[in-house]
């Protein structure tokens, strides 16, 4: 929609008013989708964002059992050989989880920034996508700075 001056003096009658009606209840439509789509997309982040919380939940608390077994154990088979070696096998299994779990949670974290989006591009290439339709689409861009 483009508002500018009218070329002559326009007088509001009931048609005018009828069609100003129309266009504010079209425009009020479109921001309540709008509105909807922002509130579904929050959603579907807080559904993400539960599922990754569960699942870090989850390992941390498997690991946890593990060093607390291996903890309680410790005093009672610290000479035992083939005790010291599960304890570092089990250390070592530990380490490495909670390594991938690092490792997993820095690469989601990275995913989330923000990119340009060089919208002339995407207009000129959008264009020449839909050049073969009628009425044939234009392009005019405005240096406004």
């Amino acid at each position: 929609m483009v508002l500018a001056q009218p070329r002559s003096r326009i007088k509001l009658n009931w048609e005018v008013i009828d069609l100003l009606k129309i266009a504010g209840s079209q425009a009020a439509s479109y921001l309540a989708q709008q509105e909807s789509t922002n509130a579904l997309i929050i959603a579907r982040q807080f559904e993400s964002f539960n599922r990754m919380s569960t699942f870090i939940v989850h390992d941390l608390k498997n690991l946890v059992s593990q060093l607390s077994l291996l903890l309680s154990n410790a005093e009672k088979h610290k000479n035992n050989p083939e005790f010291q070696r599960d304890m570092l096998e089990t250390l070592d299994y530990s380490v490495q989880k909670m390594k991938l779990l690092l490792h997993k949670l820095s690469r989601e974290s990275s995913i989330e920034h923000p990119s340009p989006l060089f919208i002339e591009k995407l207009l000129r290439q959008t264009l020449a996508l839909k050049a073969a339709f009628e009425p044939k689409p234009e392009l005019e861009i405005l240096d406004l700075i």
